[in-house]
């Protein structure tokens, strides 16, 4: 598999063109001549065969320090050859000096478990527009990648603080107020504010939108901004 730039005026981008109009009832609008000028800003990614066939291809923006992803597609015939991820993996290394790439994808699409295998994490969610809005959850995939502001936080101000790393129980625990949970809930003690900082994992929001029981999902995340995410980058796992 070849990862390359696409071209404007290109043979690859009128396959492209032609693969996002066979996909367009999963794939953002772009209107005439977006892809041409995507290209010219050496903002789309193509995967090929040894052939030279189309395999898939990424279009984003850039927008101050992440990139934003327009179109991901992969080729019927290619799909669960890990283009995807491949794609994903050589514009990290294109944006590396971003905080990040992101989408907002929705969720009647069922590809909540598609995400967090290519390194995503569900940031939140809103309405998308049209007709009938549809609601979208906005994925994120973190560099790990830390800004001025993230190491004077971390060394002029929380050097002292221990990360307490929580599980599900545990969250759902201090949360909920669950029958018997009154060891997780010694966390809330005041003298501690000095000494431990709860954090939760990138995996603990993709559980939360797993949930089944919505409104459950809904106070998980109105409370989950109280905790402080564990930002690290991602090596995903081929599977």
């Amino acid at each position: 598999m070849d990862i390359v730039i696409v071209a404007p005026a290109s043979k690859l981008l009128k396959e492209i063109e032609v693969l996002a109009r066979s996909q367009s009832h999963r794939l953002g609008f772009l209107p005439e001549g977006a892809f041409e000028e995507k290209a010219s800003l050496r903002r789309i990614l193509a995967a090929t065969d040894e052939l030279g066939s189309l395999m898939g291809y990424v279009a984003y923006n850039v927008s101050h320090d992440r990139a934003k992803l327009i179109h991901v597609c992969v080729a019927a015939e290619f799909r669960r050859s890990h283009v995807a991820l491949t794609l994903l993996n050589e514009l990290e290394k294109h944006t590396r000096t971003l905080r990040g790439m992101y989408l907002d994808c929705r969720d009647d699409f069922g590809l909540g478990g598609v995400w967090p295998r290519l390194g995503f994490y569900a940031r939140g969610d809103k309405l998308g527009r049209g007709n009938v809005p549809q609601k979208l959850t906005t994925w994120w995939r973190d560099y790990g990648l830390q800004t001025l502001f993230d190491y004077s936080r971390k060394h002029l101000i929380e050097d002292a603080r221990a990360d307490a790393v929580l599980d599900r129980n545990v969250f759902l625990d201090l949360i909920e107020r669950r029958e018997n949970s009154e060891e997780a809930r010694a966390l809330e003690a005041d003298w501690l504010l000095g000494e431990v900082k709860l954090c939760i994992t990138p995996e603990m929001l993709n559980e939360m939108r797993r949930d089944s029981d919505s409104e459950r999902q809904r106070l998980q995340s109105e409370i989950v901004s109280q905790f402080e995410p564990l930002t690290i980058g991602v090596n995903p796992i081929l599977s």
